[in-house]
């Protein structure tokens, strides 16, 4: 009796922690099956027997039962233990590799931070809490089975703890999903291949990172089919920006705007939403915008349009911002090759209709589309002439036509070069007219 006590008694001692791990359900494996939690009295009758012998078994399947519950709760505390500190190992590593994408979304409000993020940080942050509990000191408490009883010895970490089991699961989780970067490289330098992932905002739209630097707008004089209005000019942008990785797509469209234009709507949701103008485009943005609790970029009266720099809305790209986006850092031709039929969709590829997004290899930055399917409305007047070195540049103030880049479906290969320009009336529309936005970062 007194050993069954003195397990019985470290059971109740143990009932006062705060466990994190699972409710036990069934012992160890390997431990007797417990008995039913009757009350054992002297002259109980068990089997249709009051011997002593009965008695003595029963006792002694209550030590078992009390030592395998005992056992089962330090066994999920090690549990618990091991995976904590293992997926604390994983999320430093995780961290480490995808600093430079992280970095750019913690930049943004928290409110705007992924949830995948979030759950990393709420995670690392319950981890450390445990660590402190722990560093406090605790008592190792060792329950041993009585003989006969088949169960392991394993030492019991008697402290509160701040995680449990299904946290750990969970933290692990979103690591995984973090392993699939989104907007990688943060840094100035040209060329460095982005991969792209789930923007944070209500519609789940992808973005890849696209980073500040300078480069060269426009095309080399050798150059085939080389227009008069490409000259090459010197372009510093300084601030990175997310852009979207494909372009609008019939489904995103009808799900912010509850409408689609589309001429190609049989294409399907995940093509890309066109006959779209200039003020569609921009009406759109400031509506997507307001869908993900963001500034809305633009003010809009009628057919006027005023863009408000320091707001981190959806917006369309300037000129200059989609180049640098369609070039991705190379010099090729087009957006990510110099053979059209690898990247994009046109006259001679395309069977005379759009395209789903992303049907074709997508460029350094990993965005899709950017030579073909269909064209794609910049912010910008249209103006001929460039010159100099020019910081952010965003057109002329005024004009009569907005830009558009990319070339589309119906048109030859020539207009899908990255440094062909084209431009149209902001209120015309057309079945290979559509558009992507970006949003600043700080």
């Amino acid at each position: 009796m007194r050993r069954a006590a003195s397990v019985l008694g470290l059971v109740l001692a143990l009932s006062t922690v705060t466990w994190a791990a699972e409710p036990v359900s069934a012992p160890t494996a390997g431990a007797i099956p417990a008995t039913p939690a009757t009350p054992v009295t002297r002259g109980t009758s068990f089997g249709g027997s009051s011997s002593s012998s009965s008695l003595a078994q029963a006792l002694h399947d209550a030590e078992c039962h009390a030592a395998s519950a005992a056992l089962a709760a330090a066994a999920q505390t090690k549990r618990l233990d091991a995976e904590s500190q293992r997926v604390q190992a994983e999320a430093a590593s995780a961290w480490s590799a995808l600093a430079p994408t992280v970095a750019g979304f913690l930049r943004l409000p928290n409110a705007q931070r992924g949830p995948v993020i979030a759950e990393v940080e709420s995670f690392l942050s319950k981890a450390r809490g445990a660590a402190t509990e722990d560093s406090g000191g605790f008592e190792t408490v060792t329950p041993t089975a009585p003989v006969g009883c088949a169960a392991e010895t394993l030492p019991v970490r008697a402290s509160s703890r701040s995680l449990t089991l299904p946290e750990v699961a969970k933290a692990e989780a979103a690591l995984a999903a973090l392993k699939t970067p989104f907007g990688v490289d943060a840094s100035p330098v040209a060329g460095t291949p982005t991969t792209s992932g789930a923007w944070s905002g209500s519609q789940g739209v992808k973005v890849a990172q696209i980073p500040r630097g300078t480069f060269t707008m426009g095309s080399p004089t050798s150059e085939s089919e080389r227009q008069s209005d490409e000259a090459q000019v010197t372009v510093t942008l300084s601030h990175d920006a997310l852009m979207m990785t494909t372009e609008v797509t019939q489904g995103l469209y009808r799900a912010v705007t509850g409408t689609n234009p589309s001429r190609f709507s049989s294409c399907g949701a995940t093509c890309p939403v066109e006959d779209v103008s200039w003020l569609d485009a921009a009406s759109f943005a400031n509506a997507l915008s307001v869908k993900d609790g963001l500034t809305p970029a633009y003010a809009i009266s009628g057919s006027s349009v005023t863009w408000t720099r320091g707001a981190n809305g959806w917006r369309l790209p300037t000129e200059a911002e989609w180049e640098r986006a369609a070039r991705g850092g190379q010099a090729t031709v087009y957006a990510g090759s110099s053979e059209l039929d690898a990247v994009g969709w046109y006259s001679d590829n395309s069977g005379s209709s759009t395209h789903a997004a992303c049907g074709k290899t997508p460029n350094a930055y990993g965005l899709c589309d950017m030579s073909g399917n269909v064209w794609e409305w910049t912010w910008d007047w249209y103006a001929e002439s460039r010159t100099g070195a020019l910081t952010d540049p965003a057109g002329p103030a005024s004009g009569s036509a907005r830009v558009l880049r990319g070339g589309g479906w119906y048109f030859d290969a020539s207009v899908a070069r990255v440094a062909r320009r084209y431009n149209f009336d902001p209120g015309y529309r057309g079945n290979a007219l559509g558009f992507r936005l970006l949003r600043s970062l700080p």
